[in-house]
Formats: C-alpha cells, structure tokens, sequence
C-alpha cells in the first residue's frame, strides 16, 4: 500500500484513510445529487406548466410540439 511508504502509525494510517473516504463519499453524494437535478429538470422541460405533455415522438422518431 502506498501508505506504508510513509512509515505512518495505525492511528495515522486510519485518520488518513477515513478523511479520503469522507472526501470521496462527499464528492460521490455531489455527483449524484447533480445528476438527479438533471434528471429532474429533463422530465420537467417535457411538460407544460400545466403538466400537459409538451413534446411527444412521432412514428419516425422526431420530437413534435403540441402547443
């Protein structure tokens, strides 16, 4: 392990390594949190303000406008 490198003890060896899990759980929680709003604000830009669908596919594919 690349911390062995160091000639770190446990207790610093085990402080390092929570603060890169809590660092890279923070930045996992971020992603998912953006990729959420995302998703959020994809599903809203197909509807109108009424909640009417806004855009549907044709039979060839394409989006069409039913406003």
């Amino acid at each position: 392990m690349a911390l062995a490198h160091f000639h770190l003890d446990a207790q610093q060896r085990h402080v390092i390594l929570k603060r890169l899990l809590d660092t890279l759980t923070l930045r996992a929680e971020r992603v998912i949190f953006q990729l959420a709003s995302k998703s959020v604000q994809l599903t809203r830009s197909d509807y109108g303000i009424d909640g009417s669908k806004m855009l549907e596919k044709d039979d060839g594919g394409e989006m069409t406008s039913h406003c």
